[in-house]
C-alpha cells in the first residue's frame, strides 16, 4: 500500500476533512483534535470516538473497536504474538456503520497510553484501520481515523507501511 505524505485532493470536500484524509491523522493538541470530530459530526460523519485511557485492557480497546465495526464481538488477544495478523484473522473488518454523507470518523484519545500498554497491539489496529480507509476510499466511502497523543514523542512515519515511533 502507498502512503502520501499529502493529504489526497478532493474537490467541493470541506478543507479541514480534506486533510484528514490521511490513512491516519496525528494531533498532539487536543483543542485540534475535538474540533476535528466536532467538525466531522457537524458534517454528518458518523463519528466513534474512543477514549484509551478509559479502559483496562487491550482486550477491553479491541472490543469496543469491533462493535463499531458492525457489531461483532472480538476474540480475546492475549497470548497472541502477532496483533496485526489477530486483527487480519477477521477477514477484512467489516465497515462501520456511516453517517449521512457515507463516512466515518474513528477517534482515539490518548492513544499513547495504549500504545504504552500494548505497542504491537496498538500498531496492528492502526495498520488495519489504515488498510480499511484504503479500500473504504475505492469503495466510495471515507473512513477518518485521528489519534490524539499527549506525549509529543510520539509522531507517524508515513511510508510503504504505516508506523507509529518514538523520536529519539
Amino acid at each position: 500500500m502507498i502512503i502520501f505524505n499529502s493529504p489526497p485532493e478532493a474537490p467541493g470536500m470541506d478543507h479541514l476533512l480534506q486533510q484528514l484524509l490521511n490513512p491516519v491523522n496525528l494531533f498532539e493538541k487536543l483543542g485540534s483534535f475535538e474540533a476535528a470530530t466536532q467538525r466531522a459530526r457537524r458534517l454528518g460523519y458518523r463519528v466513534y470516538e474512543f477514549d484509551c485511557q478509559a479502559y483496562r485492557s487491550e482486550d477491553d480497546i479491541l472490543k469496543a473497536v469491533a462493535q463499531a465495526f458492525g457489531g461483532q464481538s472480538a476474540p480475546s488477544v492475549s497470548g497472541t504474538t502477532d496483533p496485526e495478523q489477530y486483527w487480519r484473522s477477521f477477514q477484512a473488518p467489516p465497515p462501520p456503520q456511516y453517517g449521512a454523507e457515507n463516512a466515518a470518523l474513528i477517534a482515539f484519545r490518548d492513544f499513547d497510553s495504549f500504545y504504552r500498554r500494548a505497542p504491537n497491539c496498538a500498531q496492528g489496529l492502526l495498520n488495519v484501520l489504515a488498510m480499511r480507509h484504503y479500500w473504504d476510499l475505492k469503495a466510495g466511502y471515507r473512513l477518518l481515523v485521528c489519534i490524539h497523543v499527549r506525549e509529543p514523542a510520539f509522531r507517524l512515519e508515513l511510508g510503504p507501511a504505516l508506523s507509529l515511533e518514538v523520536k529519539v
